[in-house]
């Protein structure tokens, strides 16, 4: 701390200067500005959706989404005296803004100002108005403007968003332990096909067929037998049913041994047949 920032802090007026610290682990690179950060502006949004219809005097308008918060200041860079320059402060101050190697990313800070401003963020952007160069080329002043990206910080009413979240990120982490896996997902043993994974479990619609589902979620009807393996229970697909989904990159891998009954003459499955037919640049009336 220097002698003007002490004298401040005996008579009151000290903390008014700000600070960029990385809060990141490993990543523990700080700037204190040596003067003011002047100009401060706060930006907050919300993304609002409006609707309206004939003859109604104004919009309806629903709150959709909060946008990002950003927070804009400029400060001074300065030589005190003609041994130093702002060469160090620059770059520095460039590096916040740009991608880490070892983070994979742009790093995180904590900001504060003064006695009331003080959040995380990323340096989203740093712009530099420079002095008039010395004799000998070497930068002395400049002016430069940050603008940070507010980064909100967890709230109580976000504990249970927080911990689920918490749960599916270990659940990435440890998705390549088979063990683990078994937890977070249902397994299935499907004669003739062995133990596979259910990926989801959707509910049957009017008209639907196991065939038809399999031709809308894996583009392959015949893979319809597959999927009426993994519930045997169920004789006559009904809608309501419970269709539970094998893994797309699973499925592909059991051998298909046709049980299914013939299509039945409906609409919906007369469609498929031609959806198919078309597929394969086949007539779909046959004259003998």
């Amino acid at each position: 701390m220097g002698f003007l920032d002490v004298v401040g802090e005996l008579f009151g007026f000290g903390g008014k200067t700000w600070k960029l610290t990385g809060i990141d682990p490993g990543f523990e690179k700080e700037f204190e500005g040596q003067f003011l950060a002047e100009n401060m502006t706060e930006s907050i949004g919300a993304f609002l959706g409006e609707t309206t219809s004939v003859n109604k005097g104004k919009p309806d308008f629903q709150w959709i989404r909060g946008e990002a918060e950003t927070f804009t200041f400029t400060s001074r860079l300065f030589a005190t005296n003609s041994l130093k320059n702002i060469k160090q402060q620059i770059n520095l101050l460039k590096s916040f803004a740009r991608r880490n190697r070892d983070l994979k990313r742009a790093p995180k800070f904590l900001f504060s100002a003064g006695t009331e401003v003080n959040f995380s963020c990323f340096v989203r952007g740093v712009r530099f108005r420079y002095d008039e160069l010395r004799s000998d080329g070497s930068l002395r002043g400049a002016i430069v403007d940050i603008e940070l990206q507010v980064i909100e910080d967890k709230e109580i009413g976000d504990a249970a968003t927080s911990l689920a979240s918490q749960i599916k990120f270990a659940a990435g982490v440890v998705a390549g332990g088979v063990g683990i896996v078994a937890q977070v997902k249902r397994l299935v043993n499907i004669p003739g096909g062995s133990l596979h994974t259910i990926g989801k479990t959707i509910t049957a619609k009017q008209g639907q067929t196991f065939e038809s589902i399999a031709a809308s979620e894996y583009g392959q009807a015949i893979l319809g037998d597959i999927l009426r393996r993994t519930q045997p229970e169920i004789a006559n697909l009904q809608p309501g049913d419970k269709v539970n989904l094998v893994e797309g990159a699973e499925i592909i891998t059991i051998p298909v041994t046709q049980q299914s009954v013939a299509l039945k003459n409906t609409q919906e499955n007369l469609s498929l047949r031609e959806l198919k037919l078309a597929a394969r640049n086949r007539p779909t009336t046959i004259f003998v």
